[in-house]
């Protein structure tokens, strides 16, 4: 890419996409990081006081949303795990057979259709 789409693309970013990239900015190329750096002095964010502050709140809002189990409970779902109907295994069909299965998800069948 050419530094004049780095500069478009940065342009059209929010202040807080533009210091996540400045806080992993060893990763980018140096025309990358050049355009990223002249567009944090074009919106004058680019004081270390503004980054380490940033830093600071990226690190406590990553460590919350690991806490979080996500909503305790749903239709579909405990915490995080999904659950749902699930196509039997083999060895649930040798136990019940399969004239037990046909009977216990043929319910399901006609709700569906």
């Amino acid at each position: 890419m050419d530094i004049q789409d780095f500069v478009k693309e940065y342009q059209s970013k929010t202040e807080e996409d533009l210091l996540r990239l400045e806080l992993v900015s060893e990763q980018l190329t140096p025309e990358a990081i050049a355009a990223l750096r002249d567009e944090l002095a074009r919106r004058q964010i680019n004081g270390t006081d503004r980054l380490s502050a940033f830093r600071k709140q990226e690190a406590q809002r990553q460590t919350e949303q690991a806490r979080d189990p996500g909503r305790l409970f749903s239709v579909y779902s405990i915490g995080r795990s999904r659950f749902g109907k699930a196509r039997p295994g083999m060895s649930t069909i040798r136990k019940r057979g399969w004239n037990g299965l046909r009977r216990q998800f043929s319910s399901y069948s006609s709700i569906s259709r």
